[in-house]
């Protein structure tokens, strides 16, 4: 109850803060997109707290449905800045898009993981070879959620190959554990903590530890013709996400009512659903689990270095 009061008692203030940061500051426009869940937040934080403001940076957020869709626009002009997971912005670049990382993201950590592996509260599963013959549901194919399920299921001894894995929506994930449609599902938040109030799931597995941790999850990135014409912009651009970042990471109060409020998430949830934890700099080797790992399991077609994803 004190953690429902303290975030309705923010959703007043995140309410003010956002209605006095609507007047936008001289200068280009900066289009930025992103989808609203905490692992890809940060812009929105930053707009809200109006970081971007006191930074004399005009951002304009448009919304997303997945992270796909803010590639091709991006790749289109619609969007100048967007977020993606490093893997899937390497997947653009080895087909040729010209797209360069221009800030960190979110980190995946075991102590704070973006992801649990759950299977039904009667499920006698419980280690990664007993689901050898049996299927996975995962929320998109052949991307960063694949790769992280394949790098535990080989640290911890089952083969991918062996295994069924489907994509579904994350909020028919629990409903097919309950049926039986699927014997275990990789859910992120909060559609975790969802599942795990039904009270017919259990956790079985935490798969970040297949992954050498921490390792970036996520990253901003522009192309290499936007960059180039506005180092500028680009610079006050990563030092807000940065300045954000520490914010976020000392303030999830604050945040949870920010992203609820925006999300349209219960407040309940927001509350008490884990939280990511985010990069307060980039540093390089954080990028190279998700690379290295893309191109093992075949989800890239080709080896992809950090150089080649990196501004320069």
């Amino acid at each position: 109850m004190k953690h429902l009061l303290a975030l309705f008692l923010v959703l007043l203030c995140t309410s003010s803060t956002m209605a006095q940061t609507e007047t936008a500051p001289p200068g280009p426009v900066l289009r930025v997109g992103s989808t609203l869940n905490d692992s890809n937040a940060e812009a929105y934080y930053a707009t809200a707290m109006g970081f971007f403001k006191k930074a004399g940076l005009n951002v304009e957020m448009q919304t997303f449905n997945n992270g796909d869709a803010a590639a091709a626009a991006l790749a289109a002009g619609a969007i100048d800045i967007g977020i993606q997971p490093p893997m899937q912005i390497a997947q653009a670049v080895a087909r040729g898009l010209p797209f360069t990382v221009i800030a960190a993201g979110a980190l995946n950590t075991i102590a704070q993981p973006s992801a649990l592996i759950l299977v039904s509260k009667t499920s006698t599963i419980g280690t990664a070879k007993d689901l050898v013959g049996k299927t996975i549901a995962i929320n998109s194919l052949k991307s960063s959620s694949e790769n992280l399920l394949d790098s535990w299921l080989a640290k911890n001894g089952a083969n991918p190959k062996g295994i069924k894995i489907i994509e579904l929506p994350s909020a028919q994930m629990a409903p097919a554990l309950e049926r039986g449609t699927v014997d275990a599902v990789e859910i992120f938040e909060p559609a975790s903590t969802v599942a795990l109030k039904r009270g017919n799931v259990r956790v079985m597995a935490n798969p970040t530890d297949g992954m050498r941790n921490p390792y970036l999850q996520t990253a901003w990135y522009t192309t290499k013709a936007f960059a180039a014409a506005n180092p500028d912009l680009i610079k006050k651009f990563a030092a807000v996400i940065y300045q954000t970042a520490k914010w976020a990471n000392e303030h999830h109060v604050e945040s949870g009512a920010i992203l609820a409020q925006l999300s349209k998430l219960d407040p309940e949830i927001a509350s008490s659903m884990g939280r990511i934890k985010y990069a307060e700099s980039l540093q390089v080797p954080d990028m190279v689990p998700e690379l290295e790992n893309g191109f093992k399991f075949g989800l890239l077609p080709r080896a992809v270095t950090t150089n080649e994803l990196l501004a320069r």
